[in-house]
């Protein structure tokens, strides 16, 4: 539902934008890792929750794009609770990785550890690892870093069903020059009400909503959720977040965060 520019002043509040979790710093994982490659996830182990750790996976090298590997077929390497990214089967991903000491207290029977990407998941195009080269990755790292200049704009509208719940309705538009690649999993939105956060399932209106999805310059990807009554109950505004964490070699993509306040309708 689309509403006239009037209602959408009156409560829409303000939108902020901001670079995603360290992106400025990630150029600087290819000087701190020893090993940096492109590799194919075959297995992972995320027995350990979140808050104690470590996750681990298998994987398979494609291309060493700095170190040695003396070549490996397989690697077994560990990520860190909370600050790690997620890996799963299958996927082509862009690894750095850090040598573990012997009887580490932390990482357990494993030579790797990755090193924190701030939750950031970076993938590599199965057509574009041959490309893959210690200054292609330099310059694909520093486009990332300019996450706010490519930001999309947000845009959210608020109305209350008959049954009393709210439908959020979101709009991403490219206003910028080159298409942002987005991987859907990685597209994240939560809300804040009474100083309480929650995720937000978001039915979003692409073709592919588990792979990766182009947004031409101009174009707008859209998408609603449905926020329960209880959830709102008292509360005269909430705040609504969508974050983007993940980028594919050598794709434009957008990485960082999009803030929006919103009054609660009637």
């Amino acid at each position: 539902m689309i509403l006239t520019a009037m209602r959408i002043a009156a409560l829409l509040l303000a939108v902020t934008a901001s670079a995603g979790p360290r992106t400025r710093q990630l150029e600087a994982l290819i000087d701190e890792a020893e090993v940096v490659a492109a590799v194919r996830i075959l297995s992972t182990d995320y027995r350990a929750t979140a808050a104690d750790g470590p996750m681990y996976a298998d994987a398979k090298p494609l291309k060493v794009i700095k170190g040695n590997l003396s070549r490996a077929r397989q690697i077994h390497f560990g990520a860190g609770a909370w600050v790690g990214p997620r890996y799963s089967g299958g996927e082509e991903r862009i690894v750095f990785l850090a040598p573990v000491a012997g009887g580490h207290s932390y990482y357990k029977n494993t030579r790797w550890s990755s090193l924190d990407a701030g939750k950031v998941d970076l993938y590599a195009s199965r057509q574009a690892i041959e490309q893959l080269s210690e200054d292609a990755l330099r310059e694909f790292l520093r486009r990332l870093a300019h996450a706010a200049s490519t930001a999309p704009n947000l845009e959210c509208e608020i109305v209350r069903t008959s049954a009393g719940n709210l439908q959020l309705s979101l709009q991403l538009a490219n206003a910028g020059d080159r298409i942002l690649w987005f991987h859907m999993s990685g597209l994240r939105v939560s809300f804040e009400a009474r100083q309480l956060r929650r995720s937000l399932s978001v039915d979003w209106h692409a073709d592919d909503k588990d792979n990766w999805f182009p947004l031409p310059p101009g174009s707008v990807l859209s998408g609603y959720a449905i926020i329960g009554e209880e959830q709102m109950a008292g509360a005269g505004e909430l705040t609504v977040t969508l974050g983007h964490n993940s980028a594919r070699f050598p794709e434009s993509s957008w990485l960082g965060f999009q803030t929006a306040k919103l009054r609660v309708p009637e």
